[in-house]
């Protein structure tokens, strides 16, 4: 093949490829999903129905069981768990296993009539070996297979006042160093390093709320839940204290020590 014919060749594959990103984009196609961004994203305000729905492009919906819609004074719908097999269940996927190092972040409002020493908000893996938890209780643990645990000391506050919530943010970052945010700070408290080493949790549903049903194991969250997110990546505090800020103004909540109220 001649220049003027390989010339000619490469001029028709780059207008072949142009052509097919036009009929892509034209399709609805969609290109990669920005790696940054959260791989589940629960904003669970449906107010109806059985499911959640999954915000983040990877379509990681949840099915819930037991729980139930509840809608506060500023016209917000959460869900509420009863402390008695509610959860929200969702479907294993490739995007949401396996990831190290992590964040999970959530809108917590705990019930004050029954806190469990161990507040079971987001879990995956089987019932007794949970590779991804995040405990809420007498200790906070981020990853569990027994040995090691990821812990930062903290006991969840027990609420009366319907309007009150707090923001939490677990994180875990390559070092296998845990760190817990409340309301865009961090909890100066006793860390337990682990190995930087994770059991596959690969077929295992991920559940917002406790272990699974037939567990067999009472210490469910009783409480409301809000604006779930998870990452396959240890957020900054920069980065956290900006989630808190874009969330805060639609749960009603009581200031950590040090803040202050902002406009909007």
């Amino acid at each position: 093949m001649d220049r003027r014919s390989r010339g000619w060749l490469l001029r028709a594959m780059f207008a072949f490829a142009a052509i097919a990103a036009l009929c892509l984009a034209a399709c609805g196609g969609e290109g990669p999903l920005d790696e940054t961004a959260p791989r589940l994203w629960l904003p669970m305000h449906e107010g109806s129905g059985d499911v959640v729905q999954d915000h983040s492009g990877y379509g990681n919906d949840g099915a819930i069981s037991g729980a139930t819609w509840v809608q506060l004074s500023n016209g917000l719908w959460v869900l509420e768990f009863d402390g008695d097999d509610d959860r929200v269940l969702i479907e294993d996927d490739a995007s949401i296993r396996d990831l190290f190092p992590f964040t999970i972040s959530l809108w917590v409002w705990p019930h004050s009539d029954k806190l469990y020493p161990h507040e079971r908000l987001f879990a995956k893996g089987p019932a007794g070996l949970n590779q991804l938890l995040f405990y809420m209780g007498g200790r906070s643990r981020f990853v569990r297979d027994f040995d090691p645990t990821y812990a930062v000391a903290h006991t969840l506050e027990p609420v009366r006042d319907a309007e009150t919530w707090f923001h939490y943010v677990a994180v875990l970052d390559a070092d296998g160093l845990p760190k817990l945010y409340k309301n865009g700070i961090e909890l100066d408290a006793g860390q337990k390093r682990g190995e930087t080493t994770m059991v596959s949790d690969a077929g295992q549903t991920l559940r917002l709320g406790g272990l699974p049903v037939d567990s067999g194991d009472p210490e469910s969250f009783r409480g409301r839940l809000g604006d779930v997110k998870y990452w396959p990546r240890a957020l900054t505090a920069e980065e956290i204290l900006e989630e808190y800020e874009s969330t805060r103004a639609t749960y009603p909540h009581e200031l950590a020590s040090g803040q202050t109220a902002t406009e909007g």
